[in-house]
């Protein structure tokens, strides 16, 4: 009779299974961190967006603004007017060759939550009479949960030649963990007188 036989002990089928244990919990905790990594990079992205996005369509308004209806700055919001073709001729001009200047045009957060939509000072809107556009979501707050007063999520500022703005958007990876904010500044150029 052979008193050899080939297999494994219980101590040596223990220690493996130890060990696979431990490889597996490793590798899951690796797995959630990038799992974390990319929800941090997503919210960015989306905040980021948000940011360009307001800066963009700001831009593009003030661009056409005149620069003797521009508000005083610096402040939250800005009120400006724009060369409208009111008599419908094809042309911003009147007949005595006078620029058609529009209603007063309104860029803000929005605070009264003027669209109905619920959202209100997270929303930077554009108010043109009874008109609201939506121009980007997410702003940050100016000030935080204890009334402490925070660098404004939106903000515009007098320079030579039109106005510079600052808008400053926020995303949170997850309720209650870490929040993420973007600023992105731009100097616009009113065209007009």
């Amino acid at each position: 009779m052979n008193s050899e036989q080939s297999g494994f002990t219980l101590i040596e089928v223990l220690c493996a299974a130890s060990i696979s244990v431990v490889v597996l919990c490793a590798a899951l905790g690796v797995m959630m961190q990038v799992q974390k990594t990319g929800s941090v990079l997503e919210m960015r992205a989306a905040a980021r967006t948000e940011a360009e996005r307001a800066v963009l369509a700001i831009s593009r308004e003030l661009g056409q603004a005149s620069r003797s209806s521009l508000s005083p700055l610096p402040g939250t919001g800005i009120r400006y007017k724009i060369a409208v073709d009111a008599d419908g001729d094809g042309t911003a001009l009147d007949a005595n060759g006078a620029v058609e200047w529009s209603a007063e045009r309104v860029i803000q957060r929005d605070v009264d939550d003027a669209n109905h939509d619920g959202i209100g000072a997270e929303q930077l809107v554009l108010l043109n009479g009874s008109q609201v556009t939506v121009l980007a979501n997410g702003l940050a707050p100016d000030k935080n949960s204890d009334g402490a007063a925070l660098q404004p999520g939106l903000w515009f500022e007098s320079v030579p030649g039109g106005a510079r703005v600052v808008v400053r958007t926020q995303r949170t990876t997850s309720p209650g963990r870490q929040v993420l904010t973007e600023e992105l500044a731009e100097t616009i150029v009113v065209r007009n007188p």
